[in-house]
């Protein structure tokens, strides 16, 4: 499921779409309890928490009510994994079963000067390049959903997931770099 969290994070400009959204959103996590789906995976922009669904409001995050209610919702749904962006660094952490996956950009990370979980960010002397500019590989299987971060300067030719593979009882399978 493919949502518009930045509703969820400020609908002051747009209180029916948000309405119209939040409502379509619960009509597809209704229909997941109902279908009971091997695996749901919700993507995003904004996540509702960087590490911990307790942590303060802050500009990175959802505001706490918000948070809950949706938690709520996306735990009792059985989804499984989260994956968002917004933050522009690698976080994320657990609520229950519910993993909330964030990853960091393929351009630009961030530096947080005060608070990690909100504003001033700097742009002065960026963390930019092959080192920390990279993406997340995710691989849904029988079994699980499983992820892995890889920085520009150490993406491999081949990455292989046999070994989680054949822990999941799903045989092996490789991504291939296609040159």
């Amino acid at each position: 499921i493919v949502m518009n969290s930045s509703l969820y994070k400020d609908d002051s400009k747009a209180k029916n779409l948000a309405k119209e959204h939040h409502q379509w959103f619960m009509k597809e996590l209704k229909r997941c309890e109902a279908e009971n789906p091997k695996h749901t995976l919700v993507f995003a922009h904004i996540p509702p928490f960087i590490n911990t669904p307790d942590e303060p409001d802050g500009y990175f995050n959802w505001a706490k009510s918000t948070r809950r209610k949706v938690l709520s919702k996306m735990k009792k749904a059985a989804v499984c994994t989260m994956f968002c962006g917004h933050y522009h660094r690698n976080a994320g952490g657990r609520d229950g079963a519910l993993e909330v996956v964030v990853t960091s950009a393929l351009g630009c990370a961030l530096k947080a000067l005060e608070n990690p979980l909100g504003l001033p960010v700097t742009f002065d002397d960026p963390p930019i390049g092959a080192q920390v500019s990279g993406f997340r590989v995710v691989h849904v299987g029988k079994k699980r959903v499983r992820h892995k971060w890889f920085v520009l300067d150490k993406i491999p030719s081949e990455v292989s997931l046999m070994k989680e593979l054949l822990a999941d009882g799903e045989g092996e399978q490789k991504v291939r770099d296609p040159s």
